[in-house]
């Protein structure tokens, strides 16, 4: 299958999951404003889990396998700051494999696209303005009001992407909102979504998507911020390295639930 065969199936797919999906949005907001208001941004964020799920399932070539799913917070468990590597706009794909609640900081130009960004704000998403003062420090209470509600938050600590797959230096707005709120760093590492979609390319390309939850982090009392940002980030990075290459245990995901594992062969 030619890459421009899959770029029309992947864009076909995408709109009318966006288009059908955005209708559906709007009966669950319909229905939690009148009954819910307070969990409306849950009845939301629930619709986006299965937008990303869906596209990841109807990508021809895309692959996925998530596991360590058991390390994610269950229902009424104490929120988690959850920080992963950043390689791609498909990462927030991934994320929404996991199937948790979280919110998530995101450019305030995404908040301008249509639907989409009316979802986000449904959803109760984060933006957050580069260069503007002020936006970082707003983009941290908001994210420390949602830890607060007992809603988890993710964040890209490298603050953009990678070029070359390589992990940047992690900044430490999330583990100062970790250390502020007294709750444990989540680490994801996701490894597959630089290959899904290339940077300033609107064509997919065939892919296999790894994402390993990791067990929660918590900061030591001895240590610094800084320190601390840096302890996480050597261990996703470290993780990075391990997993570079195929899979041993690739075909065996699908087999054993027991092993909290999510796969799309």
């Amino acid at each position: 299958m030619t890459r421009y065969l899959i770029a029309l199936i992947f864009w076909f797919n995408f709109i009318i999951v966006t288009l059908v999906l955005f209708l559906w949005l709007l009966l669950v907001v319909g229905y939690y404003r009148l009954f819910d208001r307070d969990n409306l941004s849950l009845g939301a964020h629930s619709v986006a889990i299965f937008w990303g799920r869906s596209i990841m399932q109807l990508t021809p070539g895309w692959h996925y396998r998530v596991h360590g799913l058991e390390n994610l917070p269950k229902f009424g468990e104490a929120p988690v700051v959850m920080v992963a590597n950043h390689q791609s706009a498909a990462d927030i794909w991934a994320l929404y494999l996991t199937g948790a609640q979280f919110r998530w900081l995101s450019k305030d130009d995404v908040f301008k696209v249509p639907l989409i960004g009316l979802a986000m704000k449904w959803a109760g998403y984060v933006p957050i303005s580069r260069g503007k003062s002020g936006s970082h420090a707003a983009a941290l209470r908001a994210s420390s009001q949602w830890i607060r509600r007992g809603i988890s938050m993710v964040f890209f600590p490298e603050g953009t992407r990678s070029e070359d797959g390589h992990l940047k230096e992690f900044k430490i707005g999330a583990f100062r909102l970790a250390v502020e709120e007294k709750v444990d760093i989540l680490p994801l590492v996701i490894q597959g979504t630089r290959d899904m979609v290339q940077k300033k390319s609107a064509i997919p390309c065939p892919a296999r998507l790894d994402i390993q939850v990791m067990p929660r982090i918590s900061p030591n009392p001895e240590e610094s911020i800084e320190e601390f940002a840096t302890r996480v980030q050597r261990l996703i990075s470290h993780r990075l390295k391990e997993r570079t290459g195929p899979s041993p245990n690739w075909t065996r995901a699908k087999k054993d639930p027991r092993e909290g594992i999510l796969s799309k062969q």
